[in-house]
């Protein structure tokens, strides 16, 4: 039953994000909220520290880059998206980390190709939901 919650609100955040270009900060604390549930019921905590670790390095330092040249390369929202994959993936399986980043970046890639003269703007909470989604499930 949770996990069909975290993704009704997960394909809300994503249609937001795919649409409007932004999230609602509600929906990201609930999903919070329900992947700490799941942490608390389900999972290792020392297992789930190290996933939180090495899943948000790499994006920490993009956001930390991103500051310090004054471009958003990628969104706090983005960032927060991270942190609650992390947890909900809940996995220190380096090749977990290789393929979420792999399916994220490449959709994300594909989907600039495809409307960079449109937008300057790359939604990547819809790209980390089919990381998410692949690392989960296939």
């Amino acid at each position: 039953m949770m996990n069909i919650l975290v993704h009704i609100f997960l394909i809300i955040l994503l249609i937001q994000d795919l649409l409007y270009k932004e999230v609602e900060e509600q929906i990201i604390r609930i999903i919070f909220i329900l992947a700490i549930i799941k942490l608390v019921l389900y999972d290792n905590y020392i297992v789930s520290y190290i996933s939180l670790s090495i899943y948000v390095l790499p994006f920490y330092i993009m956001y930390i880059v991103s500051t310090y040249l004054n471009k958003e390369l990628v969104g706090l929202g983005d960032f927060k998206m991270i942190i609650i994959f992390a947890i909900l993936i809940s996995s220190d399986d380096i090749l977990k980390l290789i393929t979420f980043y792999l399916v994220t970046y490449l959709f994300a890639f594909i989907y600039s190709i495809i409307v960079f003269k449109k937008t300057k703007y790359i939604p990547l909470i819809p790209w980390m939901y089919l990381g998410y989604i692949y690392v989960m499930y296939i």
